[in-house]
């Protein structure tokens, strides 16, 4: 794969460039929201070509073919073999997410998440009329830790019901060591907790790291756990809107196809299901080469603020292509920092803010792009800082 051709994405209805005038005209570089300006496989290109040919857009059929292609895409990539019947297929994982929340606690319940964290788990919560429970991470010099001793005390709560567990974790980059996994499972277990495994980004592991399926730990961990798969980080296929879930327990599995049938969430899009069973029977070569390149653009980016700006620190990325930037060297409120990076700087990050307590003075900022346009932002954001050093002086 060409992953450094520049390829313009305006006037596609995308939300990344398209949301805002000011990053269609090159004033600010959108580097915000997890979606690659990176191409997708070749494979899925020419199979939706070849479908979009047949002029009759019917009801799709999935013949077990969906189950079966991701089931062998598990095993093959993280030594998990699934029972195809357990994968449910769902619009997003948000959606599972939303369904596993309804399934196993009632409004009033409380729901743990480990801030600071992808922001919707709050908004998802919330929404639904449950409780966030909050059990923060741990940073010490740029790594993150799980609050054991905090995550017992939350357990313990007579109203807390199931964990939502993000890994590798977004925004901080973590990818999760089995022991510290079983230690979670541990503390799960005893105290009756289901956990939500959003493992969506668990096929971009940086070289060097290895990713350990939580469900996969002991059969006991899987009868807690409901895991959710995509197509859309791995193979960057965000917009056709199709996802996985595997649900071994089966009265867990039972609720929710029972709320995806009183939600009409039924048929996977036409195109959705070309591009899922292709990306994951064909796209083992092409994840291998996109996570080389996103392991280059990490190192580009960490020996580029070491040698030119030495205040900016990133928590090692392990996992994901979102680098966590600890801005705190430039002493500016939340509010100054983010005017800083979109009109000073001319680039669109999220504020760290967004991802909860522990997100202050950080900005999340998305990599998957061609090298030559995170050089572009790199420079800009050294002459922001820079001239912003002089004015001060």
């Amino acid at each position: 794969m060409d992953f450094n051709q520049i390829i313009d994405r305006t006037g596609t209805q995308c939300c990344k460039w398209d949301a805002q005038e000011c990053y269609q005209n090159g004033g600010v570089i959108p580097m915000w929201v997890a979606d690659m300006d990176l191409p997708a496989p070749d494979e899925v290109v020419e199979a939706l070509k070849k479908r979009a040919e047949h002029p009759i857009y019917g009801y799709p059929h999935d013949d077990g073919s969906f189950a079966k292609i991701l089931q062998q895409w598990i095993l093959k990539r993280h030594g998990w073999l699934v029972d195809t019947s357990h994968i449910i297929s769902s619009p997003s994982v948000l959606t599972s997410m939303a369904i596993f929340i309804h399934a196993v606690s009632e409004p009033g319940d409380e729901i743990i998440i480990m801030s600071p964290v992808y922001y919707p788990f709050t908004d998802y919560i919330v929404n639904n009329d449950r409780r966030v429970r909050r059990c923060s991470l741990i940073c010490e010099d740029g790594k993150y830790q799980i609050d054991y001793e905090e995550l017992e005390k939350s357990a313990a709560r007579k109203r807390v019901k199931a964990l939502l567990l993000c890994n590798p974790h977004n925004p901080v980059g973590k990818v999760y060591t089995r022991s510290e996994l079983e230690k979670v499972a541990e503390i799960c277990i005893r105290n009756e907790i289901f956990v939500f495994a959003d493992e969506i980004h668990s096929d971009l592991i940086m070289p060097g790291y290895h990713h350990t399926p939580f469900a996969n730990l002991s059969p006991e961990v899987e009868q807690i756990t409901v895991t959710g798969y995509s197509m859309a980080k791995t193979f960057n296929l965000a917009g056709l809107q199709t996802s996985a879930v595997v649900v071994s327990n089966d009265k867990l599995r039972d609720k929710l196809l029972g709320f995806r049938r009183a939600w009409g969430l039924f048929n996977v899009n036409n195109f959705a299901l070309v591009a899922f069973e292709t990306a994951f029977q064909y796209g083992e070569n092409y994840v291998d080469e996109l996570t080389a390149y996103l392991a280059k653009n990490r190192d580009f980016v960490v020996s580029f603020l070491k040698e030119k700006l030495p205040m900016l620190k990133c928590s090692e990325l392990q996992g994901t292509y979102l680098m966590w930037i600890d801005c705190s060297g430039l002493t500016m409120t939340d509010e100054e920092l983010a005017v800083f990076f979109k009109e000073k700087a001319g680039l669109a990050l999220d504020e760290g803010v967004l991802f909860g307590p522990g997100g202050e003075q950080h900005m999340r900022m998305n990599i998957g792009c061609p090298r030559s346009r995170l050089e572009e932002a790199m420079k800009r954001l050294e002459t922001a800082v820079k001239r912003s050093e002089r004015n001060d002086g």
